[in-house]
């Protein structure tokens, strides 16, 4: 396999994620936007957006303040938390690319990205959390690949996290990969016994939850996806 990641090799990639940000925030309200994955469907796929008083973690064995299901099917917009009673602390809204899970894995283990607000008074942050796909390396049978900026104290292998590889431009959330691994590592993992062929073009994909390791995993919990040509 090869030691150098695409990027050093001077390979094109395309890298994609969840995003979600904090637009306003009032006494009693507090608006955010979102943009997913292209052929995301929120709704129906029960994506939602998770609200906490917290520092910039996600406090996976606390209940929320309010959780929203997004309500449109459209793969960005927008969502208003209202009827709050907010005061001068610090707020993080997470966004969950599927409902709320069973135990044990964590509730709201399929959050992949987030967005802080400081307490009042103090500095502004753009450390937000986006799940990401780095650090791709393909050989000739296998391709490794690592996992960044994922929420902290997040249990992606309890949560039934996997990884897809499609020779694609982009990945799917229906296609069949030509393999899946689950993820037993925050930090990453890798495609064994698949041929990487030279010049064609390849896409992975991460799902928050929904491994199955018989096969037909859930391909609705995508997070993030990473496209580069060998």
């Amino acid at each position: 396999m090869s030691t150098a990641t695409l990027e050093k090799q001077g390979k094109s990639t395309t890298v994609l994620t969840t995003k979600i940000e904090i637009t306003t925030i009032t006494a009693n309200s507090l608006d955010i936007t979102y943009d997913t994955l292209s052929g995301n469907q929120p709704n129906t796929f029960g994506n939602q957006v998770v609200l906490w008083q917290n520092s910039n973690e996600i406090p996976f064995g606390t209940p929320p303040l309010q959780s929203k299901i997004i309500p449109s099917n459209t793969q960005a917009g927008s969502l208003n938390f209202d009827g709050l009673d907010l005061n001068n602390n610090s707020y993080i809204v997470g966004y969950a690319v599927g409902p709320t899970l069973n135990d044990p894995a964590q509730t709201y283990g399929n959050i992949c990205s987030s967005s802080f607000i400081p307490a009042a008074g103090q500095p502004s942050t753009t450390n937000n959390f986006e799940g990401t796909i780095v650090n791709v390396k393909p050989g000739t049978t296998s391709v490794s690949f690592g996992l960044e900026n994922f929420p902290n104290q997040i249990d992606l292998k309890g949560n039934g996290s996997w990884a897809a590889i499609w020779q694609a431009g982009a990945p799917s959330f229906y296609a069949r990969p030509l393999s899946a691994v689950q993820i037993t590592s925050n930090n990453g993992g890798a495609f064994n016994n698949v041929n990487i062929g030279r010049g064609l073009t390849y896409t992975i994909a991460i799902f928050m939850s929904g491994y199955n390791p018989t096969g037909n995993s859930n391909q609705e919990t995508m997070a993030a996806a990473y496209t580069f040509t060998n």
